[in-house]
């Protein structure tokens, strides 16, 4: 396995383990949690300054020693960003229609409905951590491929 696939795995690896300590804390039994606002703020800088300083860290010790990206490598990173790209778009494309579904009294989103605003922060996230996953998937399978 190259040191590229490496830091594609262990990058996906640190998000997936992210966004589930963000869903125990944000959750109760499977269902979202009433929180107030200054504590659902605390929690996404917490997630946020996490995974940041993680996948930076991953980053810049998967770059040291190295010269600039060969033609492969941006190829790969061209891949993975395009993924994340569709996997970002695609999240809100399904976030507009549940919003649109639930307008209509629908009440699909049960404990998830996006008038609250925990709710909203927990859809936000869950939106950008997809897009991350299908950049590191899309990224290492490249890596693996070429």
């Amino acid at each position: 396995m190259s040191g590229f696939e490496k830091l594609h795995l262990w990058g996906l690896g640190l998000l997936v383990l992210a966004y589930g300590v963000f869903v125990l804390v944000m959750t109760d039994g499977g269902q979202l949690a009433s929180q107030t606002p200054g504590r659902i703020l605390t929690i996404l800088l917490v997630y946020l300054v996490v995974v940041g300083l993680a996948l930076g860290t991953l980053f810049v010790r998967g770059l040291e020693g190295r010269t600039q990206p060969d033609e492969r490598e941006s190829a790969i990173d061209g891949r993975g960003e395009r993924a994340g790209y569709y996997g970002v778009e695609t999240g809100l494309a399904v976030l507009m229609l549940l919003v649109l579904a639930d307008a209509w009294g629908s009440g699909i989103l049960g404990s998830f409905r996006l008038d609250r605003p925990e709710a909203v922060v927990f859809a936000l996230v869950t939106v950008s951590t997809i897009g991350g996953i299908c950049r590191f998937l899309a990224g290492w399978r490249a890596a693996r491929v070429s």
